[in-house]
């Protein structure tokens, strides 16, 4: 019931159709480095991507935040954003890809985090009692074409505010399994 809740909320022009228990998750530019995201799960998920121009009323939504000015940094956002459901959590998963430099990696992570709790609240007023006892939970991945962030193996032993880097480029795509960094 939570995911169908979220998914009420927000327009549907930005989902992400993906099924299967493991799916690939596209950047759209042709010259990018590290171009896609490979996940692995068990149960339903939910995918964003607010960086694309989807119509609504047939009319193409070219900015993807219209309420803020164009100031350096404030459109700044993670490339997806997943909700997923494990043992009665919410987790939300920030994904970035990133062709080769950090860049404003983290700024992006946060803004992802900012506008997803913005989500999850706004769902917990709107449907009081589905929400009684969620407490979104934030992991940060990143997808880059080279290792931009140290961290160990066992993705168990990641703090979970602490972005996972996993590998993207012509010869590799790491897999993120979500239920093994959802604990």
């Amino acid at each position: 019931m939570i995911l169908q809740r979220i998914e009420e909320i927000i327009f549907s022009g930005y989902k992400e159709n993906v099924s299967g228990d493991i799916f690939e998750l596209r950047e759209d530019n042709k010259k990018a480095k590290c171009a896609r995201a490979k996940i692995q799960k068990t149960g339903d998920v939910l995918v964003y991507k607010f960086d694309k121009f989807p119509k609504k009323d047939r009319k193409e939504i070219k900015d993807k935040f219209p309420f803020l000015n164009d100031i350096s940094g404030v459109k700044s956002m993670a490339d997806f954003l997943l909700f997923y459901i494990r043992k009665d959590r919410l987790f939300v998963i920030i994904c970035n890809l990133k062709s080769g430099n950090r860049g404003n990696s983290a700024d992006q992570v946060e803004a992802g985090k900012i506008f997803a709790n913005f989500i999850v609240s706004t769902a917990q007023r709107m449907f009081q009692e589905d929400f009684k006892e969620i407490k979104p939970e934030f992991i940060p991945i990143l997808y880059s074409s080279v290792p931009l962030f140290k961290v160990p193996t066992n993705p168990r032993k990641i703090p979970q505010n602490k972005i996972r880097n996993y590998i993207s480029n012509d010869s590799q795509t790491d897999t993120c399994d979500l239920d093994a960094i959802c604990h």
